[in-house]
């Protein structure tokens, strides 16, 4: 029988402002745990929580508890920047000194810059193998909501450590090859340095994502869609230098060439920003806050989904809710050169890509969506890929060799 690997898991950026924590490390959790892994996680989450957020917390620890893992979660520090990144790694660095001689822990998982940052700073006083889990390209991710200006010094040490941070720990999950190919660019020992990558995609639970229509009738009403309305979905952040605009356009092009529509944004984010982008388009929508486990519930409700955003920075990236989409059977409009979803969607013909953003190309898109939703098979064809590629148990199966890859190679 296999020993049981020992996992400290840091995520900076978990907290229950948004769902991170319940969308993404929990399944893989509930996953690993029935195989070889225990995990110990370490987060940061915010000082105070809305009564929504805290029911998700309570909720959260009780899956800890099931799942016989355990978790520490440290308050968020509010100071200027960059302090609040200081003192939590410091913080990390205490708390996972005590918990890797208490459990002993076999390998850490640094999520993000900080939670990477502190994982290496740990490797180093402890001698422990870690992994560095970037999931975007954090500098460019920078520029995009506006916190700093390409070339700026803010951006130039950002993509410094987290191309430092990759070449530094003992193996790195990617969520593409390009992004790998971006972090080992013009390096002299990238054939030797190549092998520690391994492409690991989010992966969705196909039990809990699924369609059911029983609920439908009664949440359109709920949310006053009228029945014979057409529902477009986001899920996710709003804000942060995305292209919300043009999305609400795109909704308001399908509306005006076929039939009403209606806009569900499910997001935690500001919802004063949604409305500001709304009040100039004629169409109705509905902004709502929930707890992970309601959101197969309301997706649905979607007949089609959109997710647009800026290729510079998430070109290389696979998001959890274009699988959650996909599972619950709906096709996603996206943008041109979010290269990951752009390859998915072709190859299963699951979706449609929009050229640009201009009224010709949100026309001939708006089109195309058109005859893909007359397809009788459209929603049992858009599960597919999940079964082949984007489900949590291939995804576990691939981080588990991730960490029976680093533990073989540092005995």
């Amino acid at each position: 029988m296999l020993k049981k690997i020992r996992v400290l898991y840091f995520s900076f950026d978990s907290g229950f402002g948004g769902p991170l924590l319940a969308s993404q490390i929990i399944p893989h959790l509930k996953e690993l745990s029935k195989r070889d892994v225990r995990f110990y996680l370490i987060s940061f989450e915010s000082k105070s929580l809305s009564s929504t957020q805290q029911k998700q917390f309570d909720i959260t620890r009780e899956i800890f508890k099931i799942s016989k893992a355990k978790w520490w979660p440290l308050k968020h520090i509010y100071a200027p920047r960059p302090f609040p990144s200081i003192i939590g790694i410091f913080r990390g660095i205490l708390l996972g000194i005590y918990v890797t001689f208490r459990y002993k822990i076999d390998i850490f998982h640094g999520r993000s810059i900080v939670g990477g940052s502190i994982t290496f700073l740990l490797s180093i006083l402890l001698r422990k193998p870690w992994i560095f889990d970037p999931r975007i390209l954090h500098a460019e991710a920078a520029v995009l909501s506006g916190d700093c200006r390409r070339n700026s010094l803010r951006y130039s040490v950002l993509w410094w450590l987290e191309r430092k941070l990759s070449l530094k720990c003992n193996g790195v999950r990617v969520e593409s090859w390009q992004h790998r190919d971006i972090y080992l660019q013009n390096h002299h020992n990238k054939k030797e340095l190549i092998k520690k990558y391994h492409l690991i995609v989010n992966g969705v639970d196909l039990n809990t994502f699924k369609f059911n229509s029983n609920e439908v009738a009664n949440l359109k009403e709920k949310l006053n869609i009228p029945k014979n309305v057409m529902v477009f979905v986001y899920l996710g952040t709003f804000g942060h230098g995305r292209p919300n605009k043009e999305m609400a356009m795109f909704v308001h092009m399908y509306q005006t060439l076929f039939k009403e529509a209606h806009f569900l944004i499910l997001t935690y984010t500001n919802h004063d920003e949604v409305s500001v982008i709304m009040k100039n388009i004629n169409l109705s929508y509905t902004i709502k806050y929930l707890p992970h486990q309601n959101i197969p519930q309301y997706l649905s409700l979607a007949d089609a989904a959109i997710t647009f955003n800026d290729p510079q920075a998430y070109a290389h990236t696979m998001p959890l809710k274009f699988a959650e989409y996909l599972a619950c059977g709906i096709p996603v409009v996206i943008n041109k050169g979010l290269l990951n979803m752009q390859n998915i969607i072709e190859k299963y013909n699951v979706g449609v890509v929009v050229a640009d953003f201009s009224l010709s190309s949100l026309q001939k898109a708006s089109h195309q969506l058109h005859n893909l939703l007359q397809e009788k098979d459209i929603r049992q064809r858009c599960r597919y890929p999940c079964h082949k590629e984007l489900s949590i148990e291939h995804a576990s199966e691939q981080l588990l060799t991730l960490y029976r890859y680093v533990l073989l190679r540092n005995k």
